[in-house]
């Protein structure tokens, strides 16, 4: 085909953004609206194409209100004239974790050929720049392509230092960080070019022509992507005989379809390589851009959403999933219910589109979020203790005394743990009890300290009894343990003693001093930290900071005033908080005086000042390297931004962070581009390293943070924006309507958070040592006594009548081996991301990644020697055989692998 014979392909879509500037709820109906005048274009146009943003979920709202719709929906997805998938909703790539991404396709594709087809095209249009990982994510699903929006904007500098942005090629390859390649197609002129085609032709013909002039020296081949939509867009219901009559008069042997992206990459692929076309490559994150493009602001927006969301998706995935898998290659096969994890998992999606978890919507729409979290807290928690007293009532115990009970100790993690543990011992209030011991399998004593007892009632709630309540005496302990196994359960006996034990011993202290084998940290009374790291002698001096300043932006765009102040120029004091041989803790509070807001039509801030709150705690536990930071903002100020800044004392221009499945160094200095915001992203940690050793901050929701250009041996990390617009006009002292107000996101509320500070020398491991940050091993209880705590209350008909019912135990024959790991993994470099069930339910998963720069090998070796292990694709498909009980694996940089048990 000769190059000047261009051919326009015209895809009609919408963008679907489920909620933003309006809610969820007035969204759906303009779906519905959308959906159903849709039908009547197919029914009456029996060529007509369009695509539902490559999204399911749009199919799932529609039915709802629509049920009777959904046997036409098949037909017409069977037909691929309705386009659908491969994803579930178009969620965030970096605010929601590398497995929420694959659980987002596993879904989306499994809706979408439910309904008769799945597209087979990686569509992501709006997402606030792309993962380094996407490729490789996307190859594991049967995706070579991907379609985008954000992301591509280089910048350069010309012959006269001017910054420009580089003339790239629509086309290219993109590389992943493990060196998967695909083929990238940058909509340069979004995915709004062909946004309606006009009916006069005349008016038709000049959008081609601009738009051949447009793709001119940047689109490879002549095969020119002309989006037919935009956010909300209906279809258009004259599109087709528009076209047909633009085919009569433009010239050149050039042509107008209607097509399909499945269709239109196919014949972009073909072209490029039938010609022997060079592509460039481009390698990594598609993260380039100035702000409006990029939109940075949204890393750090509604900081409080962050924290839920890192909060639920760890509790998933680091949680439930690999206790319950646990339980069931223990033999409580039944006990794992798929139904309420992909019930929980799509409700948790439903918080991860762009512009939800972005923290950009109205303030309706992140209210609904709040309560959706909520809600998924209350189902998670149950199902946690469910398990873990299932766990727990099921452990290995050397005792026939029913009056006996067990403490559970689980670690959910593949790496061997030791630390601190925080327990509940309950005991009847009629058996007396003045004191107990604790011992292990072999019968030697566990020490610990009762921190509070207390006299309660326990509610009891039964399936086949009426509820009812217990008087019980219930102590809070703690037990230090070292060498707790990989993915075990470990049991200790409680024996009732008539010796009352120890207790905390809380030591009175004239400085504010925390200190243990790994870390000293002292603190002075106005809250300077110095922490010394004693495996190296090397003292950090004033570790500890706030900064405050002026946040004149929107959701979108942090945009200060450069009126920094630090802790100092505040009023602080510190004080000493727990102080026993287990857990120290220092306390620092900031009085932050700022002005009550800034006044945007005359350009200053208020003369009214208010005084916002940061409590800092830091705590040190014994056997922990790790000084954890709590923090509560109360935030009482309006358009501003509060960060906590970690001093390394390590001079370098070089930090780096981790994203979903992979970590990412990043220079000192601003962007080309020169954006107001020079901040990265992180999913769980960024550091410094120097001399061969560095630190390293560890995040739970803080993904925005910033390696300080005037302070480079300073990681800065956000904590609040307050700002009280979606987006703002910069370009004009005139401002959107009341429809993009979002004076919530002013943030005057409480936000909590958590940091922890650590030194390291080991670079590759950090990826593991995050996870065990967020996952501390799990403590349950358990009466020897089955029944003790689960009847509840007699009927109350008759007295003769005087009987509790109890329901069968379905795994009574399942006995957990002491300390025995369902699973080991030899190498610390190496970390895993999911254990779960299969989704056919035929087997369980295990996913592994690489996150380092060289290949890393390991022995994967299960407890029973019996079950196959076999590799297979992200997607569990493609099985292929390796061994059984143990396999040595081999995993080449930055690779994510996926094996399936049984």
């Amino acid at each position: 085909m000769p190059e000047n014979n261009k051919i326009f392909c015209v895809i009609s879509h919408t963008h679907w953004d489920r909620e933003w500037y309006m809610p969820f709820s007035q969204f759906r109906l303009r779906l519905v609206d959308l959906i159903d005048r849709m039908l009547v274009i197919f029914e009456e146009n029996e060529e007509y194409i369009f695509h539902l943003d490559a999204q399911t979920i749009v199919l799932e709202d529609y039915l709802e209100i629509r049920p009777s719709k959904r046997k036409i929906l098949e037909e017409y997805i069977a037909q691929g004239r309705l386009i659908v998938g491969p994803w579930y909703l178009q969620n965030d790539f970096y605010l929601t974790s590398g497995e929420a991404t694959i659980r987002n396709l596993i879904e989306g594709n499994r809706i979408a050929n439910e309904f008769g087809k799945c597209s087979k095209t990686g569509y992501a249009p709006d997402q606030f720049g792309n993962i380094s990982q996407l490729p490789q994510i996307l190859s594991g699903f049967g995706i070579d392509n991907f379609i985008f929006g954000r992301g591509y904007g280089r910048f350069i500098k010309d012959e006269n230092g001017n910054i420009v942005r580089e003339k790239v090629p629509t086309e290219f390859i993109w590389e992943g960080a493990d060196g998967t390649k695909l083929l990238a197609i940058h909509m340069k002129y979004w995915y709004n070019n062909a946004q309606r085609f006009s009916a006069d032709i005349e008016r038709a013909k000049i959008l081609i022509d601009v738009s051949e002039h447009l793709f001119e020296d940047f689109a490879l081949t002549p095969y020119l992507l002309m989006m037919n939509g935009v956010d909300h867009l209906e279809a258009q219901d004259d599109l087709l005989p528009i076209l047909e009559k633009l085919n009569n008069v433009i010239d050149g042997g050039r042509k107008v379809v209607q097509t399909s992206l499945d269709s239109y990459v196919n014949n972009v692929r073909t072209y490029i390589n039938g010609n022997n076309i060079e592509m460039h490559t481009h390698k990594g994150e598609l993260r380039d851009g100035h702000d409006g493009e990029i939109l940075q602001g949204t890393l750090s927006s509604r900081h409080y959403l962050k924290v839920s969301n890192v909060n639920a998706q760890n509790m998933l995935e680091c949680c439930l999933e690999p206790l319950y898998t646990f339980y069931g290659l223990c033999g409580a096969k039944k006990a794992y219910s798929h139904d309420h994890f992909r019930y929980i998992w799509k409700e948790l999606m439903k918080n991860h589109p762009h512009d939800s978890i972005c923290g950009c919507s109205r303030d309706e729409v992140h209210a609904h979020m709040e309560d959706n979290f909520a809600k998924l807290s209350e189902m998670a928690n149950e199902l946690k203790k469910r398990i873990v007293d299932d766990i727990s009532s099921h452990m290995q115990i050397n005792t026939s005394n029913k009056d006996d009970n067990v403490i559970s100790v689980i670690n959910v993690t593949e790496a061997v743990r030791k630390g601190v543990i925080r327990a509940t011992v309950t005991f009847l209030s009629d058996e007396n009890v003045q004191g107990f011991s604790l011992t292990d399998q072999n019968g030697s004593d566990v020490k610990f300290a009762v921190i509070s007892e207390e006299e309660k009632v326990l509610d009891v709630f039964s399936p086949i009894n009426l509820p009812g309540c217990l008087d019980v005496k219930v102590f809070e302990i703690y037990i230090y343990l070292d060498n707790i196994s990989p993915m075990s359960a470990k049991g200790l006996l409680v024996k009732k003693t008539n010796t009352a034990p120890a207790y905390v011993d809380s030591k009175p202290s004239a400085t504010i001093l925390l200190d243990n084998e790994y870390l000293t940290v002292s603190v002075s009374k106005d809250g300077i930290v110095d922490i010394t790291d004693k495996s190296t002698s090397r003292v950090i001096k004033d570790a500890i900071d706030i900064e405050q300043s002026s946040d004149v932006g929107d959701s979108y765009i942090y945009f200060g005033l450069d009126d920094e102040k630090y802790g100092k120029e505040f009023t602080s004091y510190a004080s000493m908080g727990e102080n026993n041989e287990y857990v120290q803790s220092a306390l620092i509070h900031y009085d932050i005086k700022t002005p009550k807001n800034y006044d945007f039509a005359l350009k200053k801030h208020s003369d009214e000042c208010v005084t916002s709150t940061l409590e800092l705690t830091l705590t040190l536990e014994k056997g922990s390297d790790v000084l954890e930071l709590d923090y509560t903002v109360d935030n009482k100020a309006s358009d501003h931004r509060i960060r906590i800044l970690v001093n390394t004392n390590i001079k370098s221009s070089i930090s780096f962070g981790d994203i979903p499945f992979d970590v990412v160094e990043h220079g000192l200095g601003m962007p080309l581009n020169e954006s107001h915001s020079k901040a990265k992203a992180n999913t769980s940690f960024a550091a410094i390293e120097g001399n061969g050793s560095g630190v390293c901050v560890f995040t739970q929701g803080a993904h925005e943070y910033e390696h300080l250009i005037n302070r480079d041996d300073t990681l800065a990390f956000t904590i609040l924006r307050a700002t009280a617009i979606i987006c703002r006009n910069y370009s004009s002292d005139k401002q959107s309507g009341a429809q993009w107000e979002c004076p919530q996101n002013q943030c005057i509320r409480s936000i909590n958070g958590r940091l922890g500070i650590s030194a390291f020398t080991k670079k590759d491991a950090l990826p593991l040592k995050s996870k065990l940050f967020r996952n501390k091993p799990i403590a349950g209880f358990a009466p020897c006594n089955k029944t003790k705590y689960l009847g509840g209350r007699v009927a109350v008909q008759d007295t003769r009548l005087t009987e509790l019912f109890y329901l069968d135990d379905p795994y009574k024959n399942v006995v957990i081996k002491d300390s025995e790991s369902i699973y080991t993994l030899d190498n610390n470099n190496i970390t895993v991301t999911a254990f779960k069930l299969c989704e056919d339910q035929s087997g369980y998963i295990i996913r592994i990644c690489n996150y380092s720069n060289s290949t890393q090998n390991a022995v994967l070796c299960l407890s029973d020697k019996n079950l196959p292990i076999g590799s297979v694709n992200l997607d569990e498909s493609g099985y292929t055989g390796l061994a059984k009980g143990s396999a040595d694996i081999s995993l080449k940089p930055k690779q994510i692998a996926t094996y399936k048990i049984g």
